[in-house]
């Protein structure tokens, strides 16, 4: 996380008008002061890190956006049973309204693996570029 996201080096190449996302396990916990909806009880080191990363681009987590029970929040289960929101779908301010829901899927089965599917559903409306009409 710290090495491509965090610089922001690979982000400042995204031009600011395309739709961005971006997906993955950051290990990052954001607790109840930073985000409205979350499985976490408080924030660790990494998850202050990217705070203050989606704060500087202007950035927002897409499942912590949307009240879901607590069961369909978590992503991660350890070996201990312990359970963790740490993977997260990341989305510029701007799409905002063009996220229209986003949970995680109850099942480990379908992907072998200790983390659950995030997913987001997004309707996006693009206009046209407007062509240049010539008068004479």
């Amino acid at each position: 996380m710290e090495r491509y996201l965090l610089n922001g080096e690979v982000l400042e190449q995204v031009p600011l008008h395309n739709f961005l996302v971006i997906a993955g396990d950051l290990n990052a916990r954001l607790g109840p002061d930073e985000t409205k909806f979350t499985f976490n009880s408080k924030t660790n080191r990494n998850g202050e890190m990217l705070k203050d990363f989606l704060e500087e681009f202007n950035l927002y987590t897409s499942n912590n956006s949307f009240m879901k029970p607590k069961g369909q929040l978590w992503i991660f289960e350890s070996p201990l049973g312990d359970r963790a929101q740490i993977d997260y779908l990341i989305f510029r301010k701007k799409w905002r309204n063009s996220v229209k829901n986003s949970r995680s899927y109850s099942s480990f089965s379908s992907v072998g693996s200790d983390h659950r599917i995030v997913s987001a559903t997004v309707k996006l409306s693009l206009r046209s570029s407007k062509k240049l009409s010539l008068t004479r």
